[in-house]
């Protein structure tokens, strides 16, 4: 005979869920100033853009030639939101939560789950903060790239843009979507291959290929194309 005591064992609960996050791309590929973290919502930060210097002929003098003024710009950047994620537990809650050895496991992926929101919120937002800022767009709408195997044109075509525009060769940057990361890995196993991983995995990026590290992101979207007035 066996004794019925199921109505008495206590609920036990393992930490068996693993909360999973969306790529993140643009978040670790933007430099982070601790300066900025200190200015308030709709605070204005401006930054110093020193411009090129004018080039002139030497003359033989017993003084220096008067140097011509400068006009240094200052570009600005604002504070624009002030987000948060909130979650709460009663006294009794949590003591009923701890009698069942529980409430480390919930306290845990709440606050994973806080972060993984705050951090989708960020990275959608630098995401169209990027596509307004470009350039120009190169290869065809609507295709994604690298889909042709063992060419890395797509890539040399954002390498030119950049090149043209001034652009230092270093800490450049390339983030994708999940369609252009697929071919990038079915397509270019071996200049894969060749890129290895060194340290860019501390750095957020996946690997480097041609002077870029890669970064893949949930938070990129097609681009609805405007009626390009008024620009």
């Amino acid at each position: 005979m066996a004794n019925t005591l199921t109505g008495l064992y206590p609920t036990m609960y393992e930490a068996l869920d693993v909360v999973s996050r969306e790529q993140v791309g643009f978040i670790p590929a933007v430099l982070r100033s601790s300066k900025a973290e200190r200015a308030a919502k709709g605070q204005l930060i401006k930054w110093p853009v020193v411009p090129p210097g004018n080039a002139g002929d030497i003359a033989p003098a017993a003084t220096g030639p008067s140097a011509g003024d400068t006009i240094v710009g200052a570009p600005e950047i604002t504070i624009s939101k002030s987000r948060s994620v909130s979650f709460h537990l009663t006294g009794e809650e949590l003591m009923g939560l701890v009698s069942g050895e529980s409430e480390q496991v919930i306290v845990r992926d709440a606050f994973a789950q806080a972060m993984r929101t705050l951090c989708n919120e960020i990275e959608v937002d630098l995401a169209a903060a990027a596509k307004v800022g470009a350039s120009r767009a190169v290869g065809t709408a609507g295709t994604a790239p690298f889909g042709t195997a063992s060419d890395l044109s797509d890539l040399a075509a954002v390498a030119r843009v950049l090149d043209d525009n001034g652009a230092p060769g270093s800490g450049r940057r390339l983030v994708l979507n999940s369609a252009a990361m697929l071919n990038l890995r079915g397509k270019h196993a071996v200049a894969l291959g060749q890129a290895g991983q060194g340290d860019l995995l501390s750095q957020g990026a996946l690997f480097e290929l041609l002077g870029f590290g890669i970064g893949q992101s949930a938070g990129l979207t097609a681009h609805t194309k405007g009626t390009g007035a008024a620009y």
